[in-house]
């Protein structure tokens, strides 16, 4: 009897486990207690580098932080790491403690957040309401930064980088960039610039691939749950909205959305136009010909981690 209750504590790792984590914390203690009180400054010290640099990155901090925090806190063995938003609505400041003996409690601020927020408030208000100049953008810009941000000491410069496109960039008082994204609206006399509206043909180019798309889904069974109404397709959809907050852009619509009645397998195809060339990437691979442009490829960056369970996403170029 005594052989097998031994034997079911080993397969367990019931006393070995147990003696085991017990000198590892004594071992720490130990450690602790041999450590000087600059030492522990110092620990402390790198711990809160970590913590700037993690709220100086340009992602998206919000939902990641406590994980994060757990991660440094681990690392640098504190006894207590935390951060607290500080004031109400829409602010990204954070008041933060950090405990090891010496106690140190810092406010750091998430100014790729509020990159994200200027974007959007900000583009909001250019589709929203007749601008028809550049200078009129900026200063709505700045009242943004105003309003928001009162004491943040953000700027932002506008650069012309085609004839109809103008790139917005937010700066920090350390002088660090954050990009608030492109306007496609003036140009470089800072005049609007005129539109023709999509182009809905359904002979050529992206739009007669959708149509085929169409056709050839709904001979297989498949039904049109999202996509084709531009187009004029027969019973189009308008295209569904996926929320993909925190990605490149916080929303992505595909072009067709289909459901399959027997499976119930979902699939959001994007229609787009495909690399002619391979060429390197940035992990040291290659985008393969047929692979989509680099908008093409963000949006389905933004689409995938999104997916559920019977949900699938495909790419099609047209330009093949």
């Amino acid at each position: 009897k005594g052989m097998a209750q031994r034997f079911r504590q080993r397969r367990r790792g019931g006393r070995d486990r147990n003696r085991n984590r017990d000198r590892d914390r004594k071992r720490d203690d130990k450690d602790d207690k041999a450590e000087t009180q600059a030492q522990k400054q110092a620990r402390l010290n790198r711990a809160v580098a970590d913590v700037r640099k993690l709220f100086r990155s340009k992602r998206r901090i919000r939902p990641l932080l406590k994980m994060s925090l757990r991660r440094i806190k681990r690392k640098h063995r504190l006894t207590k790491l935390s951060a607290k938003r500080i004031g109400a609505g829409k602010t990204s400041k954070y008041e933060v403690v950090a405990v090891v003996n010496p106690r140190l409690t810092f406010e750091e601020t998430a100014s790729g957040d509020d990159a994200r927020l200027l974007a959007r408030e900000l583009g909001a208000y250019i589709e929203s309401n007749e601008v028809t100049s550049q200078a009129q953008a900026n200063t709505k810009c700045k009242g943004i930064l105003q309003t928001e941000f009162p004491k943040s000491g953000y700027r932002v410069k506008w650069k012309h980088i085609s004839p109809s496109e103008w790139s917005l960039t937010m700066f920090d008082n350390e002088g660090q960039s954050f990009s608030v994204g492109v306007i496609q609206k003036f140009r470089n006399d800072g005049q609007p610039v005129a539109k023709t509206g999509p182009k809905t043909e359904r002979t050529e180019g992206q739009n007669k691939k959708i149509v085929e798309l169409i056709e050839k889904y709904r001979a297989e069974g498949w039904e049109l749950i999202g996509g084709g109404q531009a187009q004029g397709v027969e019973e189009g959809k308008a295209e569904l909205v996926l929320d993909t907050y925190g990605g490149h852009k916080d929303s992505r619509r595909p072009d067709i959305t289909l459901q399959n009645p027997k499976t119930l397998e979902v699939r959001h195809i994007n229609v787009g136009l495909g690399m002619r060339q391979r060429r390197k990437d940035g992990s040291g691979g290659y985008h393969e010909v047929g692979d989509g442009v680099v908008r093409e490829r963000e949006a389905q960056e933004d689409i995938e981690p999104t997916l559920k369970k019977n949900e699938t996403f495909v790419f099609v170029p047209y330009n093949f």
